[in-house]
């Protein structure tokens, strides 16, 4: 069985988090917000997005665009603004598709429609 291949995306959120759990005690409460502000937001923005920040940002070395980038959203406001308008998007639909239907949505199922109405435009 062959593994399916984690997004950048994705590793860059797990990246974030393995950095807050080893180091939480060295971690300022400001540094934590900061990080936490930018761990919501990469859960909000597709794989497409993503990978189209990749491609502007043209790194050679995923470490240090996952620094410039996180650096980056950290002072955003348009991505913070989107994801938590997405955010609450996706609270609605969720809440709406359990109450009528009684079915849970997956955030990547969310994020896979966002991408398809994104580029069918």
């Amino acid at each position: 069985m062959s593994k399916k291949k984690q997004s950048k995306r994705l590793i860059h959120i797990d990246i974030l988090n393995k950095t807050l759990n080893t180091r939480s005690e060295n971690i300022t409460s400001e540094q934590l917000s900061s990080v936490n502000k930018v761990i919501q937001i990469l859960g909000f923005i597709t794989n497409a997005e993503y990978s189209n920040m990749y491609k502007i940002y043209g790194r050679e070395e995923d470490d240090q665009f996952f620094a410039d980038l996180t650096e980056f959203l950290i002072h955003d406001d348009k991505w913070q603004n989107i994801t938590n308008k997405r955010r609450e998007e996706y609270d609605k639909l969720k809440k709406h598709l359990h109450d009528t239907k009684g079915q849970d949505l997956k955030i990547d199922k969310y994020l896979f429609l966002i991408e398809t109405k994104i580029f069918k435009k």
